[in-house]
C-alpha cells in the first residue's frame, strides 16, 4: 500500500549527533528554538512511550509496517526568555537567573532535570532540580529560577542553562549572559573641607552617583569614626537609578577626632555593599596623604566640545591608587569625560585629557578620586579657568595673515619692476 508522510506544524531546526540509517543518533541535540514535528504514516499512530530508542526496535517497526509518531519536543523563545536579578552583579554577589520555557509542541512535555553549567566567573549554589515541573501542556509555559554567584573577576560571562527531557533522548541548552561589574557608587565631596576641625561642627554636601547599569536600593550615608558623629544620624537616600546622582546634605560633628569617615551603604539586589571616604581632621592630618596638583594646563576647542590636556602630580608621601579624573560640570561629551590614570606614586606625575562642554561660569571643576592601600576612597578638587588656558589654533595662517603676506609680496614685486624700468630708461 502506498503511503505519503504528512507533516503537521512547521519544520524543525535541529541538529543530531551520530545518525544511524533511520535518522536518529544516540544523543540527539535539540537547538534552543525547535518546533514540534509529527510524522504520521499509514494514518496510524503509536503512543510515544512505545517508540523505542534501540535500533532493533525501529527495524521491527519498519518490517511490521506499523505507523509511529515521533515527537521532538522543544521550547521556543529562549533568546528573550532569560533574565538575571539583579541585572548586573558585583564581585561576590549572589543572584538568580530565570528562564521561561514554552511548549510549542502538540503533546505534553515532561522535564526530567534543570541545571546550569558553570562558567569561569559564575558558579551555582544548588542541587540539580529533578522532576520539579511535571508535564507542561501544549501552549503552556513554566519559569525556572536558579541561583548564581559571581566570582571576583569582572566582565561578561556565559554559563549554560540545561533542560533534560524524560524521553532520555534529548535536551535543550541555552547560554545566557551574566555581567559582573565593580563600578558601584561614587562619593563626590561637593562641599566638604579638605580637613575637619579636631573638634567642632561642619555642614557638608556630598553627591552620590550610581555607576551601575541597574538601580541600587536602600542607599544611605552617615559619618563615622572615633570622636565623629552625624547630626542627622544616617541620611536615607532611597533608590538610585542607573546613572543617577543625588546631592545629600548633612552636618558632621567632631570631638577630638583625627579623621572623618563618610560611609555609604546600598543594596544591589539582596547584596549589601559599603563605600567609604576618609577626610582628615585636626592640624597636620594631611601630611601623610597623597597631595595631587594639576599643572601644565592647556585647553583646546575640538569641534563641538573642549579638550583639557594637563599633568597631575602627586606631591604627597603615599601612592594614590586607582586614580581617575572627572569633571563636576563639564557634562558627558567626547571620548574622555572620565580619564583613568591608575596608580600614581609619590613624587610622580602623569598626563591626562578630559573632554567637556564649556561651563557657563568659565570655571571647570575637577574631581580627582583615588584610594589608599586599605581601599578607602578619597576625593580632591581642582578648578580650571577655561579662558585663561585656551591655546590658539596654530595649524595654519589666519586669513588676515594671508592677506598681509600677499600685500607685502605684491609691493615687493612692484618695487623691483619699477626699479628695473627706471634703470632701463636711464
Amino acid at each position: 500500500m502506498n503511503w505519503k508522510p504528512r507533516i503537521i506544524s512547521p519544520l524543525p531546526a535541529f541538529t543530531i549527533g551520530e545518525m544511524d540509517e533511520f535518522g536518529f543518533g544516540e544523543k540527539p541535540i535539540v537547538s534552543p528554538c525547535l518546533f514540534g514535528r509529527v510524522i504520521i504514516m499509514n494514518s496510524k499512530t503509536i503512543p510515544i512511550d512505545r517508540v523505542q530508542k534501540k535500533r532493533k526496535s525501529f527495524v521491527s517497526l519498519r518490517i511490521l509496517g506499523v505507523a509511529a509518531v515521533i515527537f521532538l519536543v522543544c521550547f521556543c523563545g529562549a533568546a528573550a526568555a532569560d533574565s538575571t536579578t539583579p541585572a548586573t552583579l558585583m564581585p561576590g554577589d549572589s543572584g538568580t537567573v530565570s528562564v521561561t520555557l514554552v511548549n510549542t509542541g502538540a503533546v505534553p512535555a515532561s522535564i526530567n532535570k534543570a541545571s546550569i553549567k558553570e562558567s569561569s566567573g559564575i558558579k551555582t549554589t544548588y542541587t540539580d532540580y529533578y522532576n520539579a515541573f511535571g508535564n507542561i501542556a501544549p501552549g503552556n509555559s513554566v519559569t525556572v529560577t536558579l541561583p548564581v554567584e559571581a566570582g571576583e573577576e569582572t566582565g561578561t560571562f556565559y554559563p549554560v542553562f540545561y533542560i533534560d527531557f524524560n524521553n532520555g533522548m534529548s535536551y535543550l541548552k541555552h547560554p545566557f549572559a551574566v555581567v559582573v561589574d565593580d563600578a558601584g557608587v561614587d562619593i563626590s565631596l561637593t562641599t566638604v573641607p579638605e580637613s575637619f576641625a579636631e573638634s567642632g561642627s561642619e555642614p557638608i554636601t556630598v553627591t552620590l552617583s550610581n555607576n551601575m547599569k541597574n538601580d541600587v536600593t536602600s542607599v544611605s550615608v552617615t559619618a563615622k569614626g572615633p570622636g565623629v558623629s552625624c547630626k542627622e544620624g544616617s541620611v536615607p537616600v532611597g533608590t538610585l537609578a542607573a546613572g543617577e546622582s543625588k546631592a545629600v546634605k548633612m552636618t558632621v560633628k567632631t570631638n577630638d577626632a583625627s579623621a572623618v569617615i563618610l560611609e555609604v551603604t546600598y543594596s544591589n539586589g539582596a547584596n549589601k555593599h559599603t563605600e567609604t571616604v576618609s577626610i582628615p581632621a585636626g592640624e597636620g592630618a594631611t601630611t601623610t596623604m597623597p597631595e595631587l596638583i594639576v599643572t601644565n594646563v592647556r585647553v583646546e576647542k575640538t569641534g563641538s566640545y573642549y579638550t583639557l590636556k594637563a599633568d597631575v602630580n602627586n606631591a604627597g608621601f603615599f601612592t594614590a591608587e586607582g586614580l581617575r579624573i572627572t569633571s563636576e560640570n563639564g557634562g558627558d561629551v567626547g571620548p574622555y569625560s572620565v580619564y583613568v590614570v591608575g596608580s600614581l606614586d609619590s613624587d610622580d606625575l602623569a598626563g591626562f585629557e578630559l573632554t567637556f562642554e564649556k561651563p557657563r561660569e568659565d570655571v571647570l571643576k575637577l574631581n580627582l578620586i583615588y584610594k589608599d592601600s586599605t581601599g578607602t576612597y578619597f576625593t580632591e578638587h581642582a578648578e580650571i579657568t577655561v579662558s585663561n588656558h585656551m591655546v590658539e589654533d596654530d595649524a595654519g595662517m589666519t586669513p588676515v595673515v594671508v592677506v598681509v603676506v600677499i600685500v607685502i609680496a605684491a609691493a615687493a614685486v612692484f618695487v623691483v619692476v619699477r626699479k628695473k624700468k627706471t634703470e632701463k630708461e636711464n
